[in-house]
C-alpha cells in the first residue's frame, strides 16, 4: 500500500479508529467497586460499547482498503463521519446503562469525536485537491 496516497485526515481516521479498537481490549473502561475488591472491565461489559469498538475497527480497515480513485455510493468522508457518530451514540447509550465509566470509556468517547472531526477535515481536503 502506498502510504503517500493517504491524506493527513485519513491518517487521523486510521489512528483514531485503531486507538478505539485497541482501547476496547484494555480493562479500564468500567470500574466497579465492592467492599472487598475493585473490578475493572473492558468494552465487553456492554453491547453498545462493543459497537463503538467495531466502528473504530471498520474505520481503520476502510482507510487501509481504500483504492484510488474513490468511487462508490458514499463519499469516504461521509462514511468516516457516520462511523464516528455511531461510536459516539453507542457510547452515550452505554453510559446511561452502566454509570461506572472510567478512563478507557472517556478516551473512547473523545476518540469518537475526533474521528468525526477527521471526517470533516477529509471533506475539506477533497475540496482542496486531495484525491
Amino acid at each position: 500500500m502506498d502510504l503517500s496516497a493517504i491524506s493527513p485526515a485519513e491518517r487521523a481516521v486510521f489512528g483514531f479508529g485503531s486507538l478505539l479498537f485497541v482501547n476496547g481490549f484494555v480493562p479500564w473502561w468500567y470500574r466497579i467497586q465492592t467492599v472487598s475488591h475493585t473490578y475493572r472491565h473492558n468494552a465487553g461489559l456492554g453491547g453498545w460499547s462493543l459497537l463503538a469498538v467495531l466502528a473504530g475497527f471498520v474505520a481503520a480497515v476502510a482507510v487501509m482498503m481504500r483504492r484510488r480513485p474513490a468511487r462508490g455510493p458514499w463519499p469516504d468522508w461521509l462514511f468516516y463521519i457516520a462511523l464516528g457518530v455511531i461510536a459516539f451514540i453507542a457510547l452515550a447509550i452505554q453510559s446511561r446503562e452502566t454509570q461506572s465509566e472510567w478512563i478507557g470509556y472517556w478516551l473512547a468517547l473523545t476518540t469518537s469525536v475526533l474521528m468525526v472531526l477527521a471526517g470533516v477535515r477529509r471533506n475539506a481536503e477533497r475540496r482542496g485537491g486531495w484525491v
